[in-house]
């Protein structure tokens, strides 16, 4: 809708279904639209499923007492690489300057209250593949872009 209206983008927040066929979709047509200088975040980019968040769909299917899908079984490649590099590389093949910028969250998420207040939820969403917990430093990554390529 941006481009339709000749609007131009300067910062993007991406919390959709944290698939990288979304996620990547999104940026694609996203990039066109952002200035110099634009700010580029997603949330839960310690993710790594490629076309359907299975930790999402295994969450639904314990509730439904069913058993939960083995990511090995499907067939198409159900993970990949953790989102934020592929993120990277993607908005780098795009820009010619991308900056991972520092933000407080890799600092301080060891101490972040939703882990204290929510351990039992959080264990259980480890359990499911929905976080990875050895990647929670990048649960949120932003980057800085420029110089628009081709």
């Amino acid at each position: 809708a941006l481009g339709e209206v000749g609007a131009r983008c300067l910062m993007s927040f991406h919390d959709s279904d944290h698939t990288w066929a979304c996620l990547s979709e999104e940026l694609t047509n996203l990039a066109p639209l952002l200035v110099d200088g634009a700010v580029v975040a997603v949330d839960d980019a310690n993710l790594h499923w490629t076309q359907t968040n299975i930790g999402l769909v295994n969450t639904f299917r314990k509730k439904f007492g069913w058993p939960a899908i083995d990511p090995s079984k499907l067939p198409y490649e159900a993970e990949g690489e953790i989102h934020w590099r592929r993120v990277s590389a993607l908005l780098n093949s795009r820009f010619e300057r991308v900056e991972h910028l520092q933000d407080s969250y890799k600092d301080n998420y060891a101490d972040d209250a939703y882990f204290s207040w929510y351990s039992t939820e959080f264990r259980e969403k480890a359990s499911l593949g929905i976080e990875v917990p050895e990647h929670l430093e990048h649960r949120f990554d932003a980057f800085r872009v420029s110089g628009l390529r081709g």
